[in-house]
């Protein structure tokens, strides 16, 4: 099992010559001194506003959902790596055998060394404390590595630095010389790393090389950890990414060796500032430590640290609280260091952010209730405004029902007023066409009652008495009504010529009357006809046609019994119908 997780940063070291905290640091003096930070507070409440599509833009969404997931969960996995060293732990308490228990240590040492410090020092102690009761140098080599292998793995530099001056690269066994150099080189870079003196760079790094060169002659070609260890002789970082690609491709690797390619494949990219790329591969590195319940890791801690570069605040936050989480509780120094000198500065804009959310949604209060206020009033007046609308409806509507009514008026007078515009045409055009009828009868009666004058006074002049008898007994009266009547018919006729016809409407076919035009008009019509022409006075219509009122009374009552009609309707129907 390979447990570095590092690439060589030599291009980095020897271009800045100090440790990546105090970059860290130096970068913080820069915020907070100079006049950007002004400007980084703008860009934070701007990233707020418009953080979704930011987010949206950034092709590592999906991976970083999973790597959320899997972070949530993170504890089950470790439930299930704490149940299986649990099981491992009653297994070494039933086993009494030396060989077997050393055997039973040494893989609870393998399986704590990636995930606690403190379990592991005490599994590597146990493990040489066999050995030396034991009494076999190769065990007790063996352990020794495991000692100095958990120093370095804690950053506890000084303690290991000790440790690997007092193994005896002969008294190593061969085939303990691939954990020794791999170890050993873990030690150096860690060192060329973390030094913050430029006068022991180039020996760490000479110490490096050489360590790579022992270690590459003791791995076998074609396998993982050869192509792996040989990758580090790369000067070029587009090589390097073409060769961890090609690892990925050529080996089928387990969790935590997808872990470790993955974060040096994570960063070869931030290398040549493909930060989408490397946020990329280190969260899956993230998610592979998760799975595997690695809690020395570093993948955790870049991944924060470049989401920051990207204004992703609160996940950088949340990756760098779950970094402090396994370094505090794996009990790395190192890791420790790196965490605590970045989080910081992400909490620190975190808080800022969440001040200009708050100092926004104090504004954005503010301007509520400003525009409630002005809402309010704006209601008070518009309220106003529908009463005094609804009382200016209601007076106007009070206005035109007035005017309504009056038109309803105006319109029944000038309906009275063209009834009787026509009636009075009606009547007058009756009375021209009687009084011409009229005069033409009294012309001719006159005309006649002169020519008996004078034929009277010549009768009378010449005493002929017999002759005046006899002119008397030739003037017939009742001859003389009955041509009054029938000119009168005649001239009704003529005026109202549908006068029988609609006169027998109003009654069933056996009640009408058989009179026609040609005929002239009974006693019966011809006191309605008066009535049609405005004669109500039963004592004139009595005595026009020479009867008694008792008589009229009795015609009306007879042909009003008859009629389909309502009887009161009658005679308002009969002066109803019309001339033509």
């Amino acid at each position: 099992m390979i447990y570095n997780r590092y690439i060589f940063f030599k291009e980095s070291v020897d271009k800045n010559k100090m440790p990546i905290f105090v970059l860290i640091q130096n970068r913080v003096d820069v915020y907070m001194n100079k006049s950007i930070f002004p400007y980084l507070l703008i860009y934070v409440l701007f990233f707020s506003i418009f953080a979704d599509v930011v987010h949206a833009s950034v092709p590592t969404d999906s991976i970083l959902k999973v790597f959320n997931e899997e972070l949530s969960n993170r504890h089950s996995y470790y439930q299930e790596k704490e149940n299986a060293m649990e099981r491992m732990k009653q297994q070494l308490h039933q086993t009494s055998e030396p060989g077997a228990k050393f055997a039973l240590n040494n893989r609870l040492f393998n399986e704590y060394i990636v995930y606690q410090y403190d379990s592991a020092w005490v599994y590597a102690q146990k493990t040489l404390s066999i050995a030396m009761e034991m009494n076999n140098d190769d065990l007790i080599a063996e352990s020794n590595l495991n000692v100095f292998k958990s120093l370095v793995f804690a950053g506890l530099y000084k303690e290991a630095f000790e440790m690997i001056n007092k193994l005896e690269l002969q008294h190593i066994p061969d085939n303990l010389k691939k954990d020794y150099y791999q170890n050993s080189l873990r030690f150096y870079r860690d060192l060329l790393m973390y030094s913050r003196s430029d006068q022991f760079q180039e020996v760490y790094e000479e110490n490096v090389l050489n360590h790579l060169d022992s270690l590459m002659a003791y791995l076998q070609p074609n396998t993982f950890e050869y192509d792996y260890y040989n990758i580090l002789y790369c000067t070029d970082v587009n090589t390097e990414i073409e060769k961890y690609r090609e690892i990925l491709d050529k080996y089928q690797l387990s969790a935590h060796n997808h872990a470790i390619v993955y974060s040096n494949l994570s960063i070869s990219y931030r290398k040549i500032d493909d930060i989408n790329q490397a946020v990329y591969f280190a969260a899956l590195s993230a998610i592979y430590d998760i799975r595997a319940s690695i809690r020395e890791t570093i993948s955790k801690h870049n991944l924060g640290e470049w989401l920051y570069e990207l204004g992703n605040i609160d996940f950088a936050s949340k990756c760098m609280q779950a970094a402090m989480e396994d370094a505090m509780f794996y009990d790395s120094r190192s890791r420790k260091i790196e965490i605590s000198a970045f989080l910081p500065i992400i909490e620190q804009e975190r808080h800022a952010i969440v001040k200009g959310q708050r100092d926004k949604l104090t504004t954005l209060l503010i301007v509520t209730s400003l525009l409630s206020l002005v809402t309010l009033l704006l209601l008070i007046i518009i309220l106003r405004q529908i009463r005094k609308l609804k009382t200016a409806k209601q007076s106007i509507q009070q206005q035109y029902d007035e005017i309504r009514q009056i038109n309803s008026k105006l319109e029944e007078i000038n309906k009275e007023l063209q009834r009787s515009k026509e009636m009075l045409e009606e009547s007058n055009e009756i009375k021209d066409m009687y009084v011409i009828q009229s005069l033409y009868g009294r012309s001719d009666y006159i005309e006649r009652f002169e020519s008996l004058l004078r034929t009277i006074d010549r009768k009378v002049k010449t005493r002929q008495y017999d002759d005046l008898g006899r002119l008397y007994k030739e003037f017939n009266l009742k001859s003389e009504r009955e041509n009054m009547y029938s000119a009168f018919d005649k001239t009704f006729l003529l005026l109202f010529p549908n006068f029988i016809d609609d006169f027998n409407k109003l009654f069933n076919p056996e009640d009408q009357m058989n009179v026609d035009n040609e005929s002239g008009l009974n006693p019966e019509l011809r006191i309605f006809a008066l009535m049609r022409l405005g004669i109500t006075d039963y004592d004139k219509i009595a005595k026009f046609l020479n009867l008694s009122v008792k008589t009229v009374y009795s015609y009306r009552a007879k042909i009003k019994s008859k009629t389909i009609i309502p009887k009161e309707e009658f005679e308002y129907r009969v002066c109803r119908i019309q001339k033509n």
